[in-house]
């Protein structure tokens, strides 16, 4: 009898036993429980018991697999609503402990036609926490995101560390172990089951897209230039910060990635931080990495007339006029109740000009409302007296400075019983400080027309643009609203803009800016001014 209870102990064990398993004495978690986030690994965390080992040499133990990926899972669904290098950064962190248990795989396939292989069963379960982490929507996005960063970083000749190491490590981690995973159920190595029909088409979209990333011809010619130490298009800035080897999640933001100004690069591919003055540095210091004019560019200058001249309002190419409204959707009424969204209506002000033109010697222009070859001033000097809403996009070489005016008549703000929300929102969001202006203060990007990897970098989705760029706000009562945004001062930003700037002529596409509805009587959500910019050439812009 007690010979044949260990055999069927160990038959259980081996699962290929027919008795059920025990039920778990765990006690079960409450609501609250569930909901603690798991401590983040260190990076002895992947070492085991010697912290002194160079972080995935040592083979992680299953245990730590599968935390690892519930971590990796949490990750993602806190970071919906960030950057996309966040979750690609933890991508990269779940998938990179994995990738010496895919090594194994190597060692045992000769004997992979053995169906009794304990090494394969050995692997097999290893990787399966993995194989789970993949078939999850948020990890199929992230994987998306992350081979969109690198082909957008390859595009931009920016290129780093860590986009070498995703094409080096991260993804074919991600191609063996689906590839092994989905042979492993095949030839009924795993007790598992098979995933379900969704779960397989995520996972067949992750890996077409690694797939058609790694077969590109610049691909191989970037990662064979950084393997023979001479394809780094990014140097070091000048205060001696050695290039990153790695990206925390909490920032990733604030990561350095500009190109430096070779002399090589066209003018939309020089992107630069202008911010007036960065951490720990007073203002009026001369700015970091700053591509220095050339004589052709300090010459080509014209005033405010010829700019409106060369760059008109109309509906053809290599023009400017106010975007269709309806087409932003916008917080309703009952967005707190549904989460709702409606087309926007008419915009509470009227917009009076788009001037596009280039950063000249001097630096950008920080304080529009005061230069006298800009609109706001020769407006005044016109007799404009309505208040003017002014928008300053500094993205070197570029600034584009957009102007609106309020009107005193509009229904909107002459309602008084009951006051109408736009009206109440707009008081509120004068009456601010600038620090509070910057987490309300929204943007809508859309690219109507153009092609689908620029769409696809620009998604018409509602930014709070003061929490990820520096952004600066004046105001003077009565007389005008100023706010600078330095599109410069964020990577993702600086990245997607790149794309834009290369595309500028075959594309069409429009801006919103709203304040952001916080509370009922805010609701619905207007638009405060809409642009729309049609096949903009660049090379006819001219400095102020």
């Amino acid at each position: 009898q007690q010979q044949q209870q260990q055999q069927q102990l160990k038959q259980q064990r081996s699962g290929r036993g027919g008795a059920t398993s025990a039920p778990s004495t765990q006690p079960q978690l409450n609501q609250a429980q569930r909901r603690v986030p798991p401590p983040r690994p260190t990076t002895a965390w992947h070492t085991g018991a010697d912290p002194k080992a160079k972080a995935h040499l040592q083979q992680s133990s299953l245990r730590r697999l599968r935390y690892l990926a519930k971590w990796g899972r949490w990750q993602l669904l806190q970071c919906e609503e960030s950057l996309p290098q966040l979750r690609a950064t933890v991508l990269d962190e779940v998938v990179r402990p994995f990738s010496t248990w895919v090594q194994r795989i190597f060692v045992v396939s000769p004997n992979w036609s053995s169906g009794s292989c304990e090494g394969v069963r050995n692997i097999a379960r290893h990787l399966t926490p993995l194989v789970q982490f993949l078939q999850c929507r948020a990890s199929c996005d992230a994987t998306l995101e992350s081979v969109q960063d690198v082909s957008v970083a390859i595009l931009l000749h920016g290129m780093d560390l860590q986009h070498v190491e995703r094409c080096r490590i991260v993804f074919p981690t991600i191609l063996e172990t689906v590839e092994f995973y989905t042979q492993c159920i095949v030839d009924k190595q795993l007790t598992e089951t098979a995933p379900s029909p969704r779960q397989r088409r995520r996972l067949a979209r992750a890996v077409a897209a690694i797939r058609e990333l790694l077969d590109r011809t610049d691909v191989a010619m970037a990662l064979a230039g950084w393997r023979n130490g001479s394809g780094r298009t990014a140097t070091p800035s000048a205060t001696g910060t050695p290039l990153d080897e790695g990206l925390d999640c909490q920032d990733a933001e604030h990561e350095p990635g500009t190109p430096s100004g070779g002399s090589t690069a066209s003018d939309e591919a020089i992107y630069y931080s202008c911010s007036d003055a960065s951490e720990g540095e007073e203002e009026g210091k001369e700015l970091p990495r700053r591509r220095k004019a050339s004589s052709s560019e300090s010459k080509a200058s014209g005033c405010m007339q010829d700019r409106m001249r060369d760059f008109p309002r109309g509906d053809g190419e290599h023009s400017w006029c106010e975007a269709e409204a309806e087409s932003f959707d916008v917080r309703s009424a009952s967005y707190f109740v549904d989460r709702r969204k409606q087309p926007a209506g008419k915009p509470m002000l009227d917009l009076l000009s788009v001037d596009f033109f280039r950063i000249g010697p001097g630096g950008p222009i920080w304080r529009v409302r005061e230069h006298r070859d800009l609109h706001p001033t020769q407006l005044r000097e016109r007799g404009e007296r309505r208040f003017l809403l002014i928008l300053n996009w500094i993205f070197p070489p570029f600034q584009v400075v957009m102007v609106g005016a309020l009107d005193p008549k509009a229904p909107w703000l002459n309602c008084s019983e009951p006051v109408a929300p736009q009206a109440r929102a707009w008081q509120r969001f004068l009456a601010m400080p600038a620090e509070e202006r910057q987490r309300v203060f929204k943007v809508i990007m859309a690219v109507e027309q153009g092609p689908w990897l620029v769409r696809r970098a620009v998604p018409r989705k509602p930014v709070l643009i003061g929490r990820q760029l520096k952004m600066h706000s004046s105001h003077v009562a009565g007389d005008a609203l100023e706010i600078t945004i330095d599109i410069s001062s964020g990577k993702t930003e600086q990245v997607a803009t790149g794309i834009v700037m290369h595309a500028l002529r075959s594309l069409r596409f429009a801006l919103a800016t709203l304040i952001e509805g916080s509370s009922e009587d805010e609701l619905p959500e207007a638009l405060l001014l809409c642009a729309s910019m049609r096949c903009v050439d660049t090379s006819r812009f001219r400095c102020p």
